[in-house]
């Protein structure tokens, strides 16, 4: 492990990362290693990555995680040091991580690693835990000075309205909505220009699903690349 799987619905392949062990060891684990940073161009802390996991199973049992960071030694899992750690525990639909950053690294590492390792939970009276977790489209990136935004999420709903909000993240105070049925390819949509955060938008179709690209403007030659879609359904609409 890991490898690649391509029998999912939703993906051609993905990466399939298995590991088990006794107890709460931690001598079993399954990572993956991205090529070397070249330091003469960029540095691990101006780096990013965005991609998409899911859980393959959900138990109360063990604990589905995943840890993003640094290694210093491909070869080595020892040398590997968390940067983040994501709980996957919720379900088993897939979840996109946007720009997840190394700037807090201090150390020397140049190989961004995803590294799964089984916990067992206090809920579980065994000895011995696994944990199966999927990744794909993995895209390591220098930081942008405009960052996408982040959360975004409905805040109100009607028939023919929904309010957008999210998580700003560097300093932009614009923003460019783009918004369609759902799976319409993007630059085909419908675009509003939105200057407060929540933001309504109107003229929906009820009971409808939409897709919708939020991108922040932080000047008018900077901006940020469009946050991952996301899904919504505006309300049904009753006539009596």
């Amino acid at each position: 492990y890991p490898y690649f799987n391509t029998v999912d619905n939703d993906v051609a392949e993905y990466l399939y990362c298995y590991a088990s062990s006794a107890a709460n060891s931690g001598n079993m684990y399954t990572y993956i290693a991205m090529p070397a940073i070249d330091s003469t161009q960029y540095q691990i802390t101006d780096m990013m990555v965005s991609f998409r996991a899911k859980a393959g199973t959900i138990s109360t049992y063990y604990d589905q995680r995943l840890y993003v960071g640094v290694s210093t030694d491909p070869n080595d899992p020892s040398t590997f040091v968390a940067v983040d750690t994501l709980d996957l525990n919720a379900s088993t639909n897939w979840v996109s991580f946007d720009e997840l950053d190394f700037s807090s690294y201090t150390g020397s590492g140049k190989y961004v690693t995803f590294l799964v390792r089984p916990v067992i939970l206090p809920s579980n009276s065994g000895t011995y835990a696994y944990s199966t977790i999927y990744v794909d489209d993995i895209e390591l990136d220098v930081i942008p000075t405009c960052r996408r935004p982040m959360d975004i999420h409905t805040t109100d709903v009607t028939a023919t309205t929904m309010t957008l909000a999210w998580t700003e993240r560097s300093n932009a105070t614009n923003w460019e909505i783009e918004y369609g049925p759902m799976g319409f390819v993007p630059g085909t949509g419908t675009t509003v220009a939105a200057n407060t955060n929540p933001y309504t938008i109107t003229g929906l179709t009820a009971n409808t699903n939409y897709d919708f690209y939020v991108t922040s403007l932080c000047s008018t030659t900077d901006h940020s690349r469009p946050a991952r879609v996301l899904y919504f359904s505006s309300a049904c609409y009753y006539s009596l």
